[in-house]
């Protein structure tokens, strides 16, 4: 079909089918990031007992769901009708490609900031742990390997 390839040497007629293969795969994905940060936010909240971290790490797991769950139906319902979105043949409607661009990277970049805060947390949590310095930096490197 000729995935991977720049779109200049596709076959023209191609492209929509490897347009819809890419949102299909694409839609897994953004489910993936949204549970895997949520759930290790979840598992800091245990860990965090009676702290105000609690109440941010909430709001983390709300935001993170907020947004890329709108990211999942911003994927199919930006144009009417919905195969629109991975075959421009077709007549319709779609949103502006630079609000949708817009939102996608700002939804990508809280993604990438959530990562790195949730990777940072552990090591406030394993500070005050009773450990030997060695075993405190292995755990919380463990723990922050979401940030890779």
């Amino acid at each position: 079909m000729g995935f991977g390839h720049h779109f200049t040497v596709l076959d023209p007629t191609s492209i929509p089918t490897i347009m819809y293969w890419v949102g299909i795969g694409g839609s897994p994905t953004i489910i993936a990031v949204e549970l895997s940060k949520s759930s290790f936010a979840l598992t800091l909240v245990k860990l965090f007992k009676g702290s105000r971290i609690r109440w941010f790490l909430w709001f983390a797991i709300v935001t993170i769901c907020l947004f890329m769950t709108m990211s999942f139906v911003v994927m199919y319902a930006r144009c009417t009708p919905v195969k629109r979105n991975w075959d421009i043949t077709i007549e319709g409607t779609c949103w502006d490609n630079d609000a949708v661009t817009a939102f996608s990277m700002f939804a990508a970049g809280y993604s990438a900031l959530m990562d790195f805060v949730l990777a940072l947390l552990p090591w406030k949590l394993v500070k005050n742990l009773q450990m030997k310095r060695r075993e405190k930096i292995g755990v919380a490197l463990a723990m922050s390997m979401g940030v890779l």
